[in-house]
């Protein structure tokens, strides 16, 4: 029987076909065993390891978390920072909204823990402190409606828009530090300059949802006190400072860093 003879072009394409699809493939099962290995707790070594090898450090499951949203998702311990640390380190994108669910940014993410040491490390690897999920909520919100003190703080330290609304309810952070109960978070907020007469879509003000009386009370004093020309110096700084949030080497220069200090006194 005679045998075919393949033009050498045609062998060299058939060839190259198959050592992409075998790297396709590689490069795939790299991806899943990073998506492993962060939801698993490994060590920051085998997440170095497995991104020097060709996994994809933005690659997302069919829920669409990355890496850094896996790692951001669990308890918050030990482990759980090296691994942002390291997946940040090695490029993911800190503002990659692939949450299909709710559009949640890692920033979001980092606001619903406890401890604020991943916000600090997404904010120094230029995090978008401004960032809106599905909802139309910041990261100001999300801490805001989990009564996060150091969380809400630092956010409004790098710039958040303090009176941001979200899209269903027109709900501001303080509207939403009001129906969680967070007495101390609403104070923080209205000592930053939060707008404490804000109406949501239901005409209410972050003073008609509060419950506690006494909280009201405080909450009433920055209805009638007209501001001091330092307290509105500062609200400006704090809106200027938000419009760079997100470039890169934006907090090494030494006039952010001042005013930051500076803004840090008034709370």
């Amino acid at each position: 029987m005679a045998t075919i003879s393949w033009p050498r072009r045609r062998v060299r394409n058939v060839k190259r076909i198959k050592h992409d699809h075998h790297q396709i493939l590689n490069r795939a099962a790299l991806d899943s065993q990073l998506l492993t290995s962060v939801l698993v707790s490994s060590s920051a070594l085998r997440i170095r390891s497995l991104i020097s090898r060709g996994a994809n450090v933005n690659c997302s499951n069919s829920f669409g978390y990355t890496p850094l949203l896996l790692a951001l998702s669990r308890d918050g311990d030990e482990q759980s920072i090296h691994a942002v640390s390291e997946l940040c380190e090695a490029g993911a994108d800190v503002n990659l909204s692939s949450d299909v669910f709710y559009g949640d940014t890692p920033l979001h993410f980092a606001c619903m823990l406890k401890s604020s040491v991943f916000a600090r490390i997404l904010i120094a690897n230029n995090a978008n402190v401004r960032a809106r999920n599905h909802a139309g909520y910041t990261p100001l919100h999300t801490a805001a409606l989990r009564g996060n003190l150091e969380i809400v703080k630092l956010l409004c330290l790098n710039g958040a828009d303090i009176d941001a609304t979200e899209t269903y309810c027109g709900y501001t952070p303080l509207h939403l530090a009001a129906n969680g109960n967070h007495d101390d978070a609403m104070i923080l907020l209205a000592e930053g300059g939060a707008n404490v007469l804000q109406r949501d879509f239901q005409g209410l003000t972050p003073i008609d949802r509060c419950q506690s009386t006494n909280t009201k009370i405080i909450l009433d004093r920055y209805t009638i006190r007209p501001k001091r020309l330092e307290e509105i110096c500062v609200e400006v700084i704090r809106h200027e400072t938000g419009k760079f949030s997100g470039i890169p080497g934006y907090d090494r220069l030494p006039l952010p860093r001042l005013i930051r200090d500076k803004i840090q006194l008034d709370f």
